[in-house]
């Protein structure tokens, strides 16, 4: 549980901000192009700290490493409502977009659950932490903020007085799984090098490993035609139905809730369709189920980017929403079989290539002159990235299009005296 909450709360912080945009907008006096600046500062801070936080699970443990993340990011959430510039907003957004907890979260429950079943246990911890982004926007933008309001009468202080409940909760969270969890069901992985049941990793030939194995940036870039989209949408559904709908605030963040929320049941439903099909057709199950999510997300999407009424837009919103979500799943489940003793570093690499799409795929939103045209460029990245997927190799099992079946060269990921 406490991979799942610690995800769940870090995406509440991280994805705060996001409902209330077009008030702090308003606020700043902010134009379309400098809000999308701040969205892609946001997740541009991730990357570097998610190939960071792989090959530091690895030496010491999720446990250890997701506290951190979460007490740290307490301090730029709550300054984010002493704001008063766009620069002030980008650095407050890039500090907290830089303490994501993700790769940490993902690690733990490889510490917990054999790989058989790594697509179901990883996908319900990601989907359950990701519901966070969901969550927080109907309780601040839908209920928080209007609430504020009616007893200020302030716009601008509302939204300010709103950052005041993520820092709370992210601060509480972390003491509380670090003093009452583990790292793994024998212990923390301090304990058990002690007693000399694990191997002393070394966090340099960690990465090392991870960043020599090609199909470790294969993911990478699904992961940004996957992860990368969610990010985007987390960040800019509410922007998209303000802007292109003419919704409220209150609206737009209901709506956002409503993209966010089915990652509490879409990411499980992915992770547990690739359990599936792995043990009927080993590796290259994983593999089809990866194909046939991504390739049909993205064609999802493009219906979406070229629809102009309301409700059905927002019922093709929900419908793709479920197929990023098992994208996502998919593609995280394949990620235990890459390099078995490095997975913290594999994990930590194709984490950053979601952070990677959303800086990219904001970018086109930031630039493009209509959302219609940027959100059908989304569409096609996901299917190109998808279009990838025969070439991953896996040692020891049979792909899509190349590898053979050999349990001799199969890795697993164990403790082991050293």
């Amino acid at each position: 549980h406490g991979s799942w909450i610690g995800y769940f709360v870090s995406c509440f912080v991280q994805f705060a901000i996001s409902p209330l945009l077009p008030e702090i907008q308003r606020s700043l006096n902010l134009t379309k192009s400098q809000i999308w600046v701040s969205n892609i500062w946001m997740v541009l801070g991730g990357i570097p700290i998610r190939f960071l936080l792989g090959p530091l699970c690895d030496k010491y443990g999720a446990r250890l490493v997701l506290t951190a993340m979460l007490a740290l990011t307490t301090v730029p959430c709550a300054c984010s409502g002493f704001v008063q510039t766009l620069e002030g907003l980008i650095i407050v957004r890039f500090l907290i977009g830089a303490l994501d907890a993700f790769v940490p979260s993902q690690y733990w429950i490889t510490c917990q659950f054999v790989r058989e079943i790594s697509g179901t246990t990883m996908a319900m911890s990601s989907g359950w932490g990701a519901a966070g982004a969901g969550v927080v926007q109907i309780v601040l933008a839908t209920v928080l903020f209007p609430i504020i309001i009616f007893l200020t009468k302030d716009y601008d202080i509302s939204w300010r007085l709103c950052m005041i409940l993520p820092a709370l909760i992210s601060i509480s969270v972390a003491l509380y799984f670090y003093l009452y969890s583990d790292d793994c069901p024998l212990g923390n992985f301090n304990e058990i090098k002690r007693a000399g049941l694990m191997v002393e990793r070394n966090a340099v030939d960690s990465f090392r490993s991870g960043v020599l194995n090609l199909n470790s940036w294969i993911l990478f870039l699904q992961f940004a035609g996957s992860c990368g989209v969610d990010l985007t949408m987390c960040n800019g559904t509410a922007v998209y139905y303000h802007a292109r709908f003419n919704q409220t605030t209150a609206s737009s963040g209901a709506i956002g809730f409503l993209y966010c929320i089915s990652a509490i049941f879409a990411r499980g439903l992915g992770g547990w369709a690739s359990d599936i099909m792995y043990n009927r057709m080993s590796m290259a199950g994983r593999l089809w189920a990866q194909l046939v999510s991504m390739v049909t997300q993205g064609l999802l999407i493009i219906w979406w980017a070229r629809t102009d009424t309301l409700g059905l837009s927002v019922c093709l919103l929900v419908a793709f929403s479920i197929l990023v979500q098992t994208s996502t799943a998919t593609c995280f489940a394949i990620v235990p079989y890459v390099d078995g003793p490095n997975t913290g570093s594999v994990a930590g690499i194709v984490g950053a290539g979601g952070n990677v799409g959303a800086v990219l795929l904001g970018n086109v939103f930031r630039t493009h002159s209509q959302y219609a045209g940027a959100a059908e460029y989304m569409g096609w990245f996901a299917i190109g990235t998808a279009l990838l997927t025969p070439f991953i190799v896996i040692s020891g099992y049979k792909g899509i299009l190349f590898g053979e079946d050999n349990n001799r060269k199969r890795e697993n990921r164990i403790l082991v005296p050293s």
